[in-house]
Protein backbone atom coordinates (compact mmCIF):
# COMPACT_ATOMS: atom_id res chain seq x y z
CA UNK A 1 0.00 0.00 0.00
CA UNK A 2 1.24 3.27 -0.50
CA UNK A 3 2.00 6.73 1.92
CA UNK A 4 0.88 8.66 -1.13
CA UNK A 5 -1.21 8.73 -4.57
CA UNK A 6 -1.73 10.73 -7.12
CA UNK A 7 -4.98 10.77 -8.89
CA UNK A 8 -5.89 11.09 -12.89
CA UNK A 9 -7.76 13.89 -13.94
CA UNK A 10 -10.01 10.65 -15.16
CA UNK A 11 -10.86 9.54 -11.36
CA UNK A 12 -12.64 12.93 -10.95
CA UNK A 13 -14.28 12.92 -14.05
CA UNK A 14 -15.55 9.23 -13.93
CA UNK A 15 -16.63 9.69 -9.47
CA UNK A 16 -18.58 12.63 -11.05
CA UNK A 17 -19.94 11.24 -13.52
CA UNK A 18 -20.82 7.39 -11.68
CA UNK A 19 -21.20 8.64 -8.29
CA UNK A 20 -21.98 12.41 -8.30
CA UNK A 21 -21.67 13.82 -4.98
CA UNK A 22 -25.56 14.48 -4.46
CA UNK A 23 -25.95 10.66 -4.34
CA UNK A 24 -22.86 9.39 -2.85
CA UNK A 25 -21.17 11.90 0.23
CA UNK A 26 -19.93 9.59 1.48
CA UNK A 27 -17.45 8.69 -1.41
CA UNK A 28 -16.57 12.52 -1.61
CA UNK A 29 -16.12 12.88 1.81
CA UNK A 30 -13.92 10.16 1.73
CA UNK A 31 -12.45 11.77 -1.24
CA UNK A 32 -12.16 15.12 0.58
CA UNK A 33 -10.46 13.55 3.90
CA UNK A 34 -7.51 11.79 2.39
CA UNK A 35 -7.28 15.12 -0.30
CA UNK A 36 -6.93 17.01 3.32
CA UNK A 37 -4.40 14.39 5.25
CA UNK A 38 -2.19 14.59 1.71
CA UNK A 39 -2.97 10.72 1.17
CA UNK A 40 -4.21 11.83 -2.32
CA UNK A 41 -2.77 14.70 -4.52
CA UNK A 42 -2.63 15.36 -7.83
CA UNK A 43 -1.47 17.92 -10.29
CA UNK A 44 -1.97 21.43 -10.96
CA UNK A 45 -2.51 20.47 -15.27
CA UNK A 46 -5.43 18.36 -13.56
CA UNK A 47 -7.06 20.62 -12.05
CA UNK A 48 -6.95 22.67 -15.13
CA UNK A 49 -8.62 19.83 -16.78
CA UNK A 50 -10.99 20.11 -14.05
CA UNK A 51 -12.07 23.21 -14.53
CA UNK A 52 -12.56 23.05 -18.05
CA UNK A 53 -16.32 22.42 -18.00
CA UNK A 54 -18.80 24.89 -15.78
CA UNK A 55 -20.21 22.18 -13.49
CA UNK A 56 -20.35 20.70 -9.92
CA UNK A 57 -16.69 19.07 -10.33
CA UNK A 58 -15.10 22.56 -11.38
CA UNK A 59 -16.95 24.15 -8.29
CA UNK A 60 -15.59 21.59 -6.15
CA UNK A 61 -12.18 21.79 -7.57
CA UNK A 62 -12.19 25.11 -7.40
CA UNK A 63 -12.14 25.25 -3.42
CA UNK A 64 -9.64 22.61 -3.20
CA UNK A 65 -6.87 24.07 -5.57
CA UNK A 66 -4.20 23.57 -3.07
CA UNK A 67 -4.44 19.71 -3.22
CA UNK A 68 -3.15 20.45 -7.08
CA UNK A 69 0.39 20.90 -6.55
CA UNK A 70 2.09 23.23 -8.58
CA UNK A 71 4.65 21.75 -11.41
CA UNK A 72 7.90 22.74 -9.65
CA UNK A 73 11.56 22.52 -11.50
CA UNK A 74 11.95 18.61 -11.37
CA UNK A 75 8.77 17.68 -11.92
CA UNK A 76 9.26 19.82 -15.36
CA UNK A 77 11.89 18.16 -15.77
CA UNK A 78 10.66 14.57 -15.83
CA UNK A 79 7.86 15.33 -17.95
CA UNK A 80 10.83 16.56 -20.48
CA UNK A 81 12.44 13.57 -20.05
CA UNK A 82 8.64 11.65 -20.50
CA UNK A 83 8.10 13.77 -23.43
CA UNK A 84 11.46 13.32 -25.93
CA UNK A 85 10.85 9.98 -24.56
CA UNK A 86 7.05 8.96 -25.44
CA UNK A 87 6.28 11.74 -27.80
CA UNK A 88 2.84 9.81 -28.52
CA UNK A 89 1.52 10.21 -24.71
CA UNK A 90 0.26 13.75 -25.89
CA UNK A 91 0.17 13.62 -29.43
CA UNK A 92 -1.29 9.46 -29.88
CA UNK A 93 -4.74 9.26 -30.12
CA UNK A 94 -7.27 12.22 -29.16
CA UNK A 95 -5.61 13.75 -26.53
CA UNK A 96 -8.03 16.74 -25.27
CA UNK A 97 -5.31 17.31 -22.21
CA UNK A 98 -1.46 17.61 -21.77
CA UNK A 99 -1.43 16.22 -17.90
CA UNK A 100 -0.98 12.71 -18.33
CA UNK A 101 3.18 13.11 -18.11
CA UNK A 102 2.37 15.70 -15.29
CA UNK A 103 0.81 13.06 -13.03
CA UNK A 104 3.38 10.50 -14.00
CA UNK A 105 6.45 12.53 -13.38
CA UNK A 106 4.49 13.63 -10.14
CA UNK A 107 4.09 9.99 -9.04
CA UNK A 108 7.81 9.46 -9.75
CA UNK A 109 8.78 12.82 -8.29
CA UNK A 110 7.32 11.80 -4.35
CA UNK A 111 7.12 8.01 -4.76
CA UNK A 112 3.15 7.67 -5.40
CA UNK A 113 1.15 5.47 -6.55
CA UNK A 114 -1.06 6.51 -9.90
CA UNK A 115 -4.27 6.04 -10.02
CA UNK A 116 -5.58 6.25 -13.41
CA UNK A 117 -8.53 4.33 -15.23
CA UNK A 118 -6.73 4.22 -18.58
CA UNK A 119 -5.10 0.58 -19.26
CA UNK A 120 -2.32 -0.44 -20.82
CA UNK A 121 -2.12 -0.42 -24.67
CA UNK A 122 -0.02 -1.95 -27.32
CA UNK A 123 0.29 1.02 -29.12
CA UNK A 124 3.87 2.59 -29.77
CA UNK A 125 2.77 5.48 -31.47
CA UNK A 126 -0.44 6.44 -28.45
CA UNK A 127 0.96 4.94 -24.97
CA UNK A 128 -1.47 5.39 -22.19
CA UNK A 129 -0.41 6.02 -18.45
CA UNK A 130 0.65 2.69 -17.21
CA UNK A 131 3.01 1.75 -20.25
CA UNK A 132 4.79 5.12 -19.26
CA UNK A 133 4.52 4.30 -15.50
CA UNK A 134 6.04 0.63 -16.28
CA UNK A 135 9.11 2.71 -18.17
CA UNK A 136 9.76 4.80 -15.18
CA UNK A 137 8.89 2.19 -12.26
CA UNK A 138 6.06 3.85 -11.23
CA UNK A 139 2.91 1.42 -9.88
CA UNK A 140 0.18 2.50 -11.57
CA UNK A 141 -3.59 0.94 -10.04
CA UNK A 142 -6.83 1.68 -10.87
CA UNK A 143 -10.33 3.28 -8.62
CA UNK A 144 -10.98 -0.02 -7.51
CA UNK A 145 -7.86 -1.38 -6.46
CA UNK A 146 -7.60 1.88 -4.76
CA UNK A 147 -10.20 1.43 -2.37
CA UNK A 148 -8.92 -2.29 -2.08
CA UNK A 149 -5.72 -1.02 -0.71
CA UNK A 150 -7.27 1.62 1.33
CA UNK A 151 -9.88 -1.30 2.73
CA UNK A 152 -12.23 1.28 2.24
CA UNK A 153 -15.92 0.82 2.17
CA UNK A 154 -18.75 2.97 1.59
Amino acid sequence: MGDKYVFDANIFINLHQRQPRDIYPSVWNKIDELMANGTIISSREVYDELLRNDDSLSGWAKSRKEYFLPSEIPIQEKVRKILSEHRGLVEGGKKQNNADPFVIALAQEQHCVLVTEEVRTNSLNAPKIPNICDAYGVTCINFVSFIREMKLTF
